[in-house]
């Protein structure tokens, strides 16, 4: 399967309260659960992610590595893997890109609480392949099986898919930060609002080649 457009969304989850999706956080006036309104506690707020393919259908729907930090993680360092590899050491995150699984190199993966695993490949062209991993390797597919393998999506739609979505994560952590205060989230709001040029400009150069 070959995605030609693709948006991906961030769910923030909260027991008392529906999902709602980061932009609805960030543009539409939803709000956060009242103990997840200062940043440690936003910073390990529960979450998942979801990747559409065309707008419409939703191919990947996961909340199994629990905290929506993992999956902002996982997207940034997609994100620095295609476009500035040195940057790995500012984030300060084990980044997976460059190991090799399934015989191929890994541009980022994420290891859910489940076991279940979520792995964008490198394909070696324009393109990068997405993977949703069953936890055990001889699960049935069949029509209510969430798990796939390879699906394709050229390197630009899903950089240019993986910034929007960071982006809107991190206007709705700034709205919550307090000015000059030492926590995780505005570490990780500092250091890509100093590398966002770099990372949202464009892919490098041997990222594309064919």
């Amino acid at each position: 399967m070959r995605v030609d457009e693709l948006a991906i969304g961030l769910v923030y989850e909260h027991r008392y309260l529906s999902p709602a999706f980061m932009e609805s956080l960030a543009y539409h006036g939803w709000v956060l659960g009242i103990e997840d309104g200062e940043p440690s506690a936003l910073f390990w707020a529960q979450g998942s992610i979801r990747c559409y393919s065309n707008r419409f259908m939703c191919f990947l729907d996961t909340g199994a590595a629990w905290n929506l930090i993992e999956y902002v993680r996982f997207l940034i360092g997609s994100v620095v893997a295609l476009a500035e590899p040195d940057l790995r050491h500012e984030f300060r995150m084990d980044f997976s890109g460059g190991e090799i699984f399934m015989e191929r190199v890994v541009v980022a993966s994420l290891f859910q609480d489940d076991a279940s695993k979520i792995v964008l490949h490198d394909l070696g062209n324009c393109d990068v392949s997405l993977s949703f991993l069953a936890p055990r390797a001889n699960v049935q597919e069949s029509r209510h099986n969430p798990f796939f393998t390879d699906v394709i999506i050229e390197k630009r739609v899903w950089h240019a898919a993986a910034c929007l979505a960071i982006d809107v994560y991190m206007c709705v952590a700034e709205k919550i930060l307090v000015e000059g205060s030492s926590n995780q989230l505005g570490a990780l709001v500092g250091r890509w609002k100093k590398h966002r040029l770099t990372l949202t400009t464009g892919l490098r150069a041997d990222a594309v080649s064919a």
